[in-house]
């Protein structure tokens, strides 16, 4: 079982100028699938926020409707193709509706799909993947600008085919995922090393142990006061945390197997009681 939070801040720069916000999540589960999703608008095209919209959804559904196939399906370049022409021609008919072209509705795209220990990714343009295995937190697929300097590549554009990435595989020891939007890059994403934050690795756990509205709550704290607060562009943040994973038994755990849990390494009992208690306190599992 998946579980997934998403959140969306609209950039100190855009509320001043009066711009909504271009950054757009979205998540769906069907047919055993749990899929997520997040799209940048192109900031310098006044309808970005509709494709952003449009490219979350459309791909949730794809990769729901498709897993199966683009799972087993020969070429990876086969589930790349179909989801951009799916993609494309959603935002084609927004951008029809609105009385626009396509281009005025450029966006990046991030998505993953699960499917027990099955999972697929696509990427094309900013924004980071991440993923969470026994407790350490990576890069699954890092920003692509484009070819010049403070440019990225679009869903939307003509060469995605060429830009656009994906992956697939079957991996049992998957704890979680996170999409983070270019807003959030500056404190989660340390580019010259492609490291990610550590406080990622937080929020997967607190997502994985809490109730929805705990884990949400606190989201929408370290998203205002730790990374909002660092930025004037829009930040967006969607995580998806295996639900009986690593602390799903935690309660009837030993001491022993709680220190090695939360990584205690101290052999002195008093002291490891203490620390544990510290941080069941703060992961809010004190009963």
């Amino acid at each position: 079982m998946w579980h997934t939070q998403q959140i969306e801040v609209t950039g100190k720069g855009h509320i001043l100028n009066s711009i909504p916000c271009q950054d757009k999540t979205y998540t769906l589960c069907e047919n055993g699938v749990t899929a997520i999703a997040l799209a940048d608008g192109a900031g310098s095209q006044p309808l970005s926020h509709y494709g952003a919209m449009c490219a979350t959804k459309t791909i949730c559904r794809v990769l729901c409707d498709k897993f199966d196939v683009f799972s087993t399906v020969s070429s990876p370049f086969d589930m790349k193709q179909d989801i951009i022409l799916a993609v494309q021609n959603e935002i084609k008919q927004k951008a029809y509706e609105l009385k626009s072209n396509i281009k005025a509705l450029s966006c990046t795209l991030l998505a993953v799909a699960v499917k027990g220990d099955k999972y697929l990714i696509f990427h094309i343009g900013d924004g980071v993947i991440g993923f969470q295995k026994e407790g350490k937190i990576l890069v699954a697929s890092k920003p692509e600008n484009g070819e010049f300097a403070n440019t990225t590549n679009f869903i939307t554009s003509k060469n995605a085919i060429l830009n656009a990435k994906v992956m697939r595989g079957t991996q049992s020891k998957l704890e979680g995922f996170i999409l983070i939007s270019d807003g959030c890059e500056n404190t989660l994403y340390e580019k010259q090393k492609e490291k990610l934050s550590p406080i990622l690795k937080v929020l997967l756990e607190r997502t994985e142990m809490l109730k929805s509205e705990q884990s949400q709550k606190m989201l929408n704290e370290i998203m205002s006061e730790y990374i909002s607060a660092n930025t004037y562009d829009d930040c967006s943040i969607v995580l998806m945390s295996r639900k009986n994973g690593r602390f799903a038994d935690i309660k009837t755990m030993t001491q022993n197997e709680q220190a090695v849990l939360f990584g205690v390494t101290t052999q002195n009992r008093n002291k490891r009681r203490r620390m544990i208690r510290r941080l069941k306190k703060a992961y809010m599992l004190l009963s």
